[in-house]
This record gives structure tokens, C-alpha cells and sequence, in this order.
């Protein structure tokens, strides 16, 4: 009977396996085959004064070819094949996102999909020498971050609801950039595809090679600038020391001061979702650890939310990184129960504004006798009195979109208040009602209730004492 069971067991898990590795293929077919075709005819569209790619890239053959350039040597024998012009075709998606920042395709500034495709360097054009428009450009990320989200999965494998999402969410944005495409029909070959472990393999091979010459020119062009820069500053020396000497004065009392909390503010690209607005621990001022800290396996099953019950919510970032920073110090120099680093892996202010706590590799120090197998979630405020802002719980749904993709939580998670674990008011009947009625998927569809739950709040007690707290506070 043991036997016929683990043999069933085992079937069902290799079969989920190979769904995964189907998923992913899947994908990375319509990632890298219709992404490719979509995002090649959007910057050939786009081009101004009637001129051809191949005219173009004859005009500034001299600018291209240079050292310096940011283009491979592999790159350049596509663009300039001896004798002939570039054949398209052969132009992989990497080098037409390069093409992209040298012909400037992409908005001046920071806005659309500039800022959620900042590494790659869009955002930095001067003079625009073609249309742009956001909401394009906002597609183009997304198939652009999907690519990248592939690269960096471990294995070739895809849990179907990621893989149901992530692939909406590209064929969405090809429909947008190529209205002609018809859902039901052109991506639908893609969506029923049979697993070609042959093909899975060159593809991802093809994902790889990519995004690591992504990477390349990433640090080749950041290399020429920082050449440049010294070029400018040696000039500068030679011509006018007493400059020179000023400027060794301004780096030294303006450079060389600590880095402002409200500088360190990252903005992470979490799949299509509008993305994180992240605060490292060293945008806060984080001590380093001051004990060992218990590994987590991962993927964790458990999400399990509090709050931090200050009496101010901080408005300010420098003001809420000092109010980590003094949780920080309360956990690891002021509990008998020394917890050697802040309790939880994330915080999350009012603002949205999400805060890194202890590396979510660790186990926490947040839900006595409930600290292993959870990610750990704080929200910044005392939510017995006051109510969490609708940018609050936005900021939670994309952190768990976040942990999915990295795979720190499991598919099927489910999420707990700390009273569902634990007798405590945290994490205040406001927030407890708030996420417990939100309409927001990856909520709305995990939360779930403890048959002995501890979440029992007494309504006119509440009022009354609440009523008091806000006047005793003068809030």
C-alpha cells in the first residue's frame, strides 16, 4: 500500500514538473519569438523624416563602430554584415533595445517606461530623434522585464498562476503595440504548445546569452562615462589648478557626506505592476546583525502581517527610516529576548514606501512560537486607532507579486494577521479589517481565518478607548 502511494506521489510530482517546464516554454516562445517581432516593427514605426533603419545606421556608421560605442563586436557584424546591409532578422531583442537608447526612442526623462526599465539606462536621451509615446514604451518594459524575469529563474519552470499572469500580461502589451495580432488566434499556438525539451534548452540559452550582454553594455557604457569624467577632470588640472583645488573642496564637504535617506530610495520593476518603491537597509542606516541568525527554507507558505503600534505615522522618509532605525535598536538592545537584527523581513509606511528588514533568507523574530516557515510583514502605525492608506495595501499586494516571482513564498501562501497566530491587538482592528476585505487578487484570494483565532475585538471598548488615546495624545 506505502509503495503504490509514494509510486502515485511521484507521478504527481513529475507531472507538475513537466507542467512547469511546459508553462516555461510556453512563455519563453512568446517572449522571444512574437516579443521580438512586435518590439522590432514598434522601433521601425517610429522613425522619423520617412528614413530606413539601414539609412540610419549608414549615417552613423563612424559613431557606432567606435570604441566605446556600447555595442559588441558580435553586434556590430549584424548591424554592418561585410558588403551588404544589416539583415533585420538577425537582430535579437537585446540589440534592438540598445538601437532603442542610441536612435532615442524612449521618452525624455524619467516618466512611463523610463522608470520601470531604469537599469537598462532609458531615460538618459538628450535630443529624441523619433516618437514616443508612454503607453508604448510602458509595453515595451513589459515584455522587456518578462525576458529578464526568465533569465533570472533558477530552473526552467513556471507555476501555472505566475505563468498565467506573466502570460496575459505579454500579450496584453502586443496587442496594444500591434493592433493587428488577434488573441484568439495568433497567440494561441503559443498558449497550447507541447513541451520540446531541445527547444526549452535554446531558448533558454538564448535568454541567457541576452541578458548577459545586456549586462555587458550596461558596464561598458557606465566604464566610457566614468573615462570621460576623468578625461574632463584632467583637462581642468592642467588648465586652472586653483578650479581644480575648488573642486577637490566641494568633493570633499559635499560628496563625501553620509548618503540622505531620501537618496537611497530604489524603484524595483516587479513583472508589469507599477513596482516597488524599496528602501534597502543601508538607505535606512541598518545596524549589521549582532548574532547568528537561523537560516529559512524557502519557499515559506506563510505571509504574516502586524504592525509596529507607533503612535505618529512618519509623512517623511528621513523621519520613517529614523522610525526603523529605532525599531531596529528596540529589538536588538531593549528585549531580554535579544533578537540580534530588526524582527521583520519588510516594513511598509503609509505612503507605500516599503522598508528591507532582516534578509527574508533568515528567520524572523516577529510571531512568538510562529517565527519559522513566514514571511514577515510590518505596517508602520498603530492601527487600533488609526486607519491604513489604500497606497499601504497597494505596496503589500505588489510586495507578495515580488516574493512570488522570487519564489520566497510558496504559490498556494496563505495570509495571517499576528492575533490569527497569537492573543495580541496587532495588527489593530483597522488594518485586520482592511486587508480582510480587500478586493486586491493576491489578497483577497489567501486570506484566510484561524478556526482559534485570537482576532476578537470588543467594538464599543475600542471606540471608547480609542476616543481617549487620541485626546490623551492630542492626535
Amino acid at each position: 500500500m506505502n509503495f503504490a502511494s509514494d509510486v502515485r506521489s511521484a507521478e504527481a510530482e513529475v507531472a507538475y514538473r513537466r507542467q512547469c517546464a511546459t508553462n516555461y516554454f510556453r512563455l519563453v516562445q512568446l517572449t522571444m519569438i512574437e516579443g521580438t517581432n512586435v518590439v522590432r516593427k514598434t522601433i521601425l514605426s517610429r522613425i522619423r523624416h520617412r528614413k530606413s533603419l539601414h539609412t540610419i545606421l549608414a549615417e552613423r556608421r563612424s559613431e557606432f563602430v567606435q570604441r566605446g560605442s556600447g555595442f559588441s563586436r558580435q553586434q556590430l557584424d549584424v548591424l554592418y554584415p561585410a558588403g551588404e546591409n544589416a539583415d533585420l532578422s538577425r537582430i535579437d531583442m537585446t540589440l534592438w533595445f540598445a538601437l532603442a537608447r542610441k536612435l532615442h526612442v524612449m521618452p525624455k526623462g524619467g516618466g512611463g517606461a523610463a522608470a520601470a526599465d531604469n537599469h537598462t539606462g532609458w531615460g538618459k536621451t538628450t535630443a529624441p530623434l523619433m516618437e514616443t509615446q508612454v503607453e508604448w514604451c510602458q509595453d515595451l518594459a513589459t515584455i522587456h522585464a518578462v525576458r529578464n524575469n526568465l533569465f533570472h529563474l533558477v530552473k526552467p519552470e513556471l507555476d501555472t498562476e505566475i505563468f498565467d499572469d506573466q502570460f496575459n500580461r505579454v500579450v496584453e502589451a502586443l496587442v496594444r503595440l500591434d493592433p493587428g495580432l488577434d488573441p484568439e488566434v495568433d497567440f494561441e499556438r503559443y498558449k497550447r504548445a507541447t513541451l520540446n525539451a531541445g527547444e526549452a534548452r535554446e531558448f533558454q540559452l538564448m535568454v541567457r546569452e541576452q541578458c548577459l550582454q545586456e549586462r555587458c553594455q550596461e558596464l561598458a557604457e557606465d566604464a566610457h562615462q566614468k573615462h570621460r569624467m576623468v578625461q574632463m577632470v584632467m583637462l581642468t588640472v592642467t588648465l586652472v589648478l586653483l578650479l581644480v583645488l575648488a573642486g577637490v573642496l566641494v568633493f570633499f564637504l559635499v560628496f563625501r557626506q553620509p548618503r540622505s535617506c531620501e537618496k537611497s530610495l530604489q524603484y524595483r520593476v516587479v513583472g508589469n505592476l507599477s513596482g516597488l518603491s524599496f528602501m534597502p537597509r543601508w538607505g535606512w542606516g541598518a545596524e549589521s546583525p549582532s548574532g547568528p541568525l537561523e537560516p529559512q527554507r524557502l519557499p515559506v507558505p506563510i505571509v504574516a502581517y502586524t504592525h509596529t503600534a507607533e503612535i505618529s505615522q512618519c509623512s517623511v522618509t528621513e523621519e520613517c527610516c529614523n522610525q526603523v532605525k529605532n525599531i531596529q535598536y528596540l529589538h536588538m538592545h531593549q528585549r531580554k529576548d535579544e533578537f540580534f537584527d530588526i524582527g521583520f523581513h519588510y516594513l511598509i509606511d503609509n505612503r507605500g514606501f516599503i522598508y528591507e528588514g532582516r534578509s527574508v533568507t533568515k528567520v524572523p523574530s516577529a510571531i512568538y512560537g510562529w517565527n519559522r516557515n513566514i514571511t514577515s510583514v510590518a505596517f508602520i502605525g498603530n492601527f487600533m486607532y488609526q486607519t491604513p492608506k489604500k497606497e499601504a495595501i497597494g505596496a503589500f499586494d505588489v510586495l507578495i507579486a515580488y516574493l512570488l516571482i522570487n519564489r520566497w513564498i510558496q504559490s498556494n501562501y496563505t495570509i495571517y494577521g499576528m492575533c490569527e497566530l497569537r492573543p495580541t491587538d496587532s495588527p489593530g482592528i483597522n488594518l485586520y479589517r482592511e486587508i480582510n476585505s480587500c478586493s486586491l487578487g493576491r489578497i483577497r484570494n489567501h486570506v484566510r481565518t484561524r478556526p482559534d483565532s485570537q482576532c476578537w475585538f470588543n467594538e464599543t471598548t475600542l471606540r471608547e478607548d480609542g476616543q481617549q488615546f487620541l485626546v490623551n495624545h492630542e492626535l
